[in-house]
C-alpha cells in the first residue's frame, strides 16, 4: 500500500516539472547560427537523439544525458545549454532514453549503449569526430553519464549486463549536479522513518523492479562504491554541484569524497552563490552563474 502510494507520488511529479519547463522551453530562442538534426536509433520514439551543428566541420563531440529524475524530459529538454556548448566548439548530441514510468533502470541503460553504438557506426553520416568524445549530463542524466563512463572501461560489467559494447572512448566526464547513490536518493528530508521503510525502498524498486535483491543491476550499480575503486579506469572526472541545490548537492558532495578516498584524481566545483540551485547553469545557461559555470565545463573538457 505504502509503496503504491509512494509511486503514485513519485510519477506524479512529472506534471511538475511539465509546469516547471514550459514557458522556460516555449520562450527560448536557440541561436540562429546553430542548426539541429533528430535521429532515431531504436523503434521507440524515446530512443532518439538531436546533433547540434555550426556547420560540416568535425568538431570535438560532446554528448550530453538530460536528467528528470528518470521519470522526465526528453532530448529538446537541454536545447538552450547544449547550443551554448555547440557555441564554444563542439558537435553536441542529446541523447534521448525511455522513461521510468514505462521501463526499468536497466532498460535505460541498454537505450543509452544502443544509442552510442548507433552513433559509432552512423559517425560518417552524422559527420562527427569520435577521436574527442567528452561526455555530460546533469541530475539522472550526471548519474547516468557516471555508470555510462564506467561501465564502457570494465569488461566485467559490460559481460555481467550483456550490454552492447561501443568502440568509443570517452576523455572527460562533467557530472552537473549528479544523483548517482540511487539506492539513498529517495530519503525524505525530515523524516528519517518514511526514509528508511518508504522512500528509499521505494525508489530502489521504481528504478530497479519489485524483486530488486536478486538484479543484477542494483547489485552491480545501486550506488558508485559498487562499481567504482581504486582500480577503476575513469575518464577525467568534473564534479559540478551548488550548496544551494538542497535537495541533492549531498550527493555530489558524498561522491567527492568517495573519490577522494580513492585517490582517483577528478575537478569539484561547488557554487555557493544562493541563487544557484539545481541544475541552474542548464536551466539558465545564458546568466551570469550559468555563463561561468559553463565556461569550467568547456575549459575542463578543452584541458583534457
Amino acid at each position: 500500500m505504502l509503496y503504491c502510494l509512494f509511486k503514485k507520488i513519485f510519477l506524479g511529479f512529472k506534471d511538475t516539472f511539465y509546469e516547471f519547463d514550459k514557458p522556460r522551453l516555449e520562450s527560448q530562442v536557440l541561436p540562429s547560427d546553430v542548426y539541429i538534426k533528430s535521429f532515431n536509433y531504436g523503434n521507440n520514439p524515446k530512443q532518439s537523439f538531436n546533433l547540434f551543428k555550426m556547420n560540416d566541420e568535425e568538431k570535438p563531440l560532446l554528448i550530453d544525458i538530460h536528467g528528470g529524475a528518470w521519470i522526465y524530459g526528453d532530448r529538446n529538454l537541454n536545447n538552450m545549454f547544449c547550443a551554448t556548448m555547440c557555441q564554444k566548439g563542439y558537435d553536441v548530441i542529446s541523447l534521448d532514453y525511455r522513461l521510468i514510468d514505462d521501463v526499468l533502470l536497466k532498460d535505460i541503460i541498454f537505450d543509452l549503449f544502443n544509442g552510442l553504438k548507433y552513433i559509432v557506426d552512423n559517425k560518417n553520416t552524422l559527420k562527427i569526430n569520435l577521436n574527442k568524445v567528452y561526455l555530460t549530463g546533469d541530475s539522472a542524466g550526471g548519474h547516468l553519464s557516471l555508470l555510462v563512463s564506467s561501465i564502457l572501461n570494465n569488461e566485467n560489467l559490460i559481460h555481467h549486463l550483456d550490454l552492447p559494447k561501443p568502440d568509443l572512448k570517452i576523455r572527460a566526464t562533467c557530472l552537473n549536479h549528479a544523483v548517482p547513490y540511487t539506492d539513498i536518493a529517495g530519503r525524505l528530508e525530515g523524516h528519517p522513518i518514511l526514509t528508511k521503510y518508504v522512500g528509499q525502498p521505494g525508489l530502489i524498486r521504481i528504478l530497479y523492479g519489485k524483486n530488486y535483491k536478486s538484479d543484477v543491476f542494483y547489485n552491480l550499480l545501486a550506488s558508485p562504491d559498487k562499481y567504482i575503486n581504486k582500480d577503476s579506469e575513469l575518464p577525467k572526472l568534473f564534479i559540478l554541484t551548488s550548496e544551494a541545490d538542497n535537495r541533492y548537492f549531498y550527493q555530489s558532495k558524498k561522491l567527492h569524497e568517495y573519490l577522494e578516498t580513492l585517490g582517483i584524481k577528478h575537478k569539484y566545483f561547488n557554487e555557493k552563490s544562493n541563487e544557484a540551485g539545481h541544475v541552474y547553469n542548464v536551466i539558465y545557461p545564458r546568466n551570469l552563474l550559468g555563463m561561468k559555470a559553463n565556461t569550467l565545463i568547456d575549459e575542463f573538457f578543452k584541458n583534457n
